[in-house]
């Protein structure tokens, strides 16, 4: 019963931080809002990196912030060798500990593109390569980013820096 009733003390603290911080904002913002916001922010980024290596989900976090790099390129052959390291490292090798849980047509449509990625480096190909992979580990990302939201971590970079 001790560890129970250690359990809900936290759970409570956590509400009540929570309650705390989001009491200070003067408009509601939707999670996904809240996430490119803490994400714009060096500290921010850093915060939610250390809390996705805790939890064994930094796969979600490194593959959304390469995304989003590439999503800024305007050289197509630097925007070739990011999408290179992309599919190679969240995409391709089911193995490596970097893969992104993404739906079998996302993969599938990502593979085909790639294959003829070197055949023709369309500039709008180029910029819409990566569209459908970004939404769905931005989603992957929610999950782990409102767990973040109730965490002690969360709570301090949000007093401490207007996030």
């Amino acid at each position: 019963m001790v560890g129970g009733g250690t359990c809900i003390c936290v759970i409570i603290k956590r509400w009540i931080m929570q309650r705390l911080v989001t009491g200070k904002k003067k408009q509601k913002i939707s999670t996904a809002e809240h996430l490119d916001r803490v994400w714009a922010k060096e500290e921010g980024r850093v915060a939610l990196v250390k809390y996705c290596e805790a939890e064994f989900s930094v796969e979600n976090a490194r593959a959304y912030d390469d995304s989003t790099k590439y999503r800024d390129i305007k050289d197509p052959n630097e925007k070739i060798k990011l999408a290179n390291h992309i599919y190679d490292s969240y995409v391709a090798d089911h193995n490596s500990l970097l893969h992104v849980n993404t739906s079998q047509s996302v993969r599938l449509s990502l593979a085909e593109k790639m294959t003829k990625l070197p055949e023709s480096p369309n500039t709008s190909e180029l910029d819409t390569l990566f569209e459908d992979f970004e939404l769905e580990v931005k989603k992957n990302l929610l999950d782990t980013f409102s767990r973040f939201m109730v965490s002690d971590d969360f709570a301090v970079l949000e007093t401490e820096k207007d996030v």
